[in-house]
């Protein structure tokens, strides 16, 4: 009898534990690419305005929780980093990034055979609520900062 309640209190406890306790941070996309940009050399990045995401990718970034769209402005360079946290289904986010990864790869396939190669390296990646598309020579370096 003492044994079982003393595991019932253990119970107890664990389960106050659990609940006393906070849930995992997640760490604002601003802040995400704030890190990637004093980590790694980026060529000078545009932000995408709202407009033009709705436009030409497909993407109603009200449906977004939060959202970072950067490109380099030099359209001799394929880099590109999108970061979107997004709460529900994340499928049209990531089929619209793989569309964007699509087109880049066709931009550059003949016309800069090296910003071919940088591009062919990268893929939309899915990790809990974020999606993400990283078009960059410091890919690896960046995905770091991402997960980490």
């Amino acid at each position: 009898m003492k044994k079982t309640l003393a595991f019932l209190l253990a119970v107890l406890m664990l389960i106050s534990l659990a609940a006393c306790s906070k849930p995992a941070q997640t760490k604002p996309v601003a802040d995400i690419y704030s890190a990637i940009e004093t980590s790694v050399a980026l060529p000078e990045m545009l932000p995408l305005a709202d407009e033009y995401i709705r436009n030409y990718y497909g993407i109603d970034t009200a449906s977004l929780d939060e959202y970072i769209f950067r490109i380099a402005s030099d359209v001799v360079r394929a880099d590109t980093v999108i970061l979107v946290r997004i709460k529900g289904d994340k499928t049209a986010v990531r089929d619209a990034l793989e569309l964007i990864l699509k087109q880049k790869l066709a931009e550059m396939q003949n016309y800069l055979p090296d910003q071919y190669e940088i591009a062919k390296k990268s893929k939309v990646e899915v990790s809990g609520d974020l999606v993400t598309l990283v078009i960059s020579p410091d890919r690896d370096a960046i995905y770091k900062i991402i997960n980490g």
